[in-house]
């Protein structure tokens, strides 16, 4: 399959449902790899938990990775975010800034970086700005 970044998605979220459709669209998860669970009696808001397709989240995951890896200003917010974590581990920074926390900001930034991946003026957008005051704020 090939990968392309959802730059045209609108991400805005306020709860824990808009927040899970949101990394649903920016993942371009497949409802058919989420697990069956209509023989499970399972509140709302575990159902909507359990709405998730690992490989799509992995794939997308990889996909942006290869593309940003190389890039000082990802690698320098991916290794903020991991430390978090007590990590050095810069898949698990991007992981984290698809968390609740960031994930608005970051996808701001990479439909900035995916709209014009040749750029070299990362670090002096206002996307990349705001994810770095946030992340270096904590």
């Amino acid at each position: 399959m090939t990968y392309s970044y959802p730059v045209h998605l609108n991400i805005q979220y306020s709860n824990n449902n808009e927040y899970r459709d949101c990394i649903r669209q920016v993942f371009q998860m497949n409802a058919r790899n989420f697990p069956d669970t209509s023989m499970l009696e399972l509140d709302d808001e575990t159902q909507d938990e359990m709405m998730y397709d690992d490989k799509s989240a992995n794939d997308m995951m990889d996909f942006i990775y290869e593309r940003t890896k190389l890039k000082d200003e990802f690698i320098d917010l991916y290794s903020k975010a991991a430390s978090f974590m007590f990590s050095i581990d810069t898949n698990i920074g991007l992981t984290i800034l698809f968390g609740y926390d960031y994930l608005d900001l970051f996808h701001s930034l990479l439909q900035v970086f995916f709209s014009n991946p040749s750029e070299s003026t990362i670090a002096q957008s206002s996307e990349y700005t705001r994810l770095y005051d946030k992340l270096y704020s904590k």
